[in-house]
Formats: structure tokens, C-alpha cells, sequence
């Protein structure tokens, strides 16, 4: 067997890293795993802004998924009984609006809270009823719709106003919200 990173899972699981150790397997068909690297990572894209929370959600997934499925010791998920404290979960939704425009990961707000990447996540969906980057997303999708209500920027500015990473980008996630395309949208406001 061969030691897991410790700080990786101390941070993504407010636990001891030390005594973890991922099982010596060699060519393990895990379909879960498969599906969640061809189906959620491969279609998002590396470089764009809005993407940077999913890449470190589904981070986090395959953490727990490795820990229940692949690892020496047994690892139980502990009840979420509350989400943020009112002021914490103030200053994250202030936080993200105030950088909508700008790259938010999952660090950065969990800093913010002062709590792990993992803990917070948690805390976070129990306290807004989505995991952060789905949250981020209609935050976007809903500033890019007020501003085509409102103005006559061309898409590609408002995509770049909003977090997104390029005009298609831009259009893939206000489709998958709005059930029509920016162009499409902006035609039915006039």
C-alpha cells in the first residue's frame, strides 16, 4: 500500500490523514469513478473561470468515494444537523456577488468561513440548497439575463461581465437554465 497525501484528506475531511492509506490495487474497473471523469470533468472546461468551483466539487466527490470504497480504514459521513451561521453564510453570498465576474473556488470561500474545503461544502449546500459552483452558475446566468434585459451590450461582453470564460461558454449555461439561448432571450425582453 502507498500513503495518501495526508494534508489533501485532513483538509477535505477534518480528519487525521495519517493512518489512511489507499489499497494497492492495480487496473481496478470502478464504474463510478469512470462515469464521474467522462461524464462531469471531461465536458467542462480547464481553463474557464466559472468551471474552477465544479473541478474542486468533484475534487472532493471522488475524495469520499476513495475513502469509502479504496482505503485501509472505514470512513462514515457525519450528520449535517445545521448549514453556516447567518453571518458567515452573509459575507460568503456577499463575497460572491462582489467577485461574480472574477474566478471563485471553493478555497477561497472556505477560507472565508473559516472551515475545510469539505466542511464547508457541506454547510454551504445545507445552508443555500446547492453546491457552490450550481449556485455560482445561477448567480451568473441571472446577472446575464438582467443584463440583457437592460442594456444592449454584445454577448460576448456580458459573457466576460458575468464569470464566464467565452461567449459558447456563456451560452451552454444560460440554456441550461433559461431553456433559450442569450441571443434568443434578449429577442423575447423587446
Amino acid at each position: 500500500m502507498f500513503n495518501v497525501k495526508q494534508n489533501t484528506f485532513e483538509k477535505a475531511f477534518d480528519k487525521e490523514g495519517r493512518n489512511i492509506e489507499l489499497m494497492d490495487q492495480t487496473f481496478v474497473d470502478d464504474s463510478y469513478l469512470s462515469n464521474i471523469f467522462h461524464h462531469t470533468l471531461l465536458p467542462l472546461n480547464w481553463h474557464d473561470r466559472s468551471d474552477a468551483l465544479a473541478f474542486t466539487h468533484i475534487q472532493q466527490i471522488v475524495y469520499v468515494h476513495l475513502l469509502k470504497n479504496h482505503c485501509n480504514v472505514q470512513f462514515n459521513m457525519p450528520n449535517i444537523t445545521g448549514g453556516l451561521s447567518p453571518i458567515v453564510a452573509k459575507r460568503i453570498n456577499e463575497y460572491i456577488h462582489d467577485h461574480l465576474a472574477s474566478k471563485i473556488t471553493i478555497e477561497q470561500l472556505s477560507n472565508i468561513a473559516e472551515l475545510s474545503e469539505f466542511h464547508f461544502s457541506r454547510m454551504f449546500h445545507q445552508s443555500f440548497g446547492s453546491p457552490p459552483h450550481q449556485y455560482v452558475l445561477k448567480l451568473r446566468t441571472q446577472l446575464a439575463a438582467m443584463l440583457l434585459k437592460t442594456t444592449q451590450h454584445p454577448l460576448a461582453d456580458i459573457a466576460i461581465q458575468c464569470g464566464f470564460s467565452s461567449q459558447p461558454h456563456f451560452t451552454l449555461h444560460f440554456k441550461t437554465f433559461f431553456s433559450i439561448t442569450p441571443a434568443k432571450y434578449r429577442q423575447l425582453q423587446r
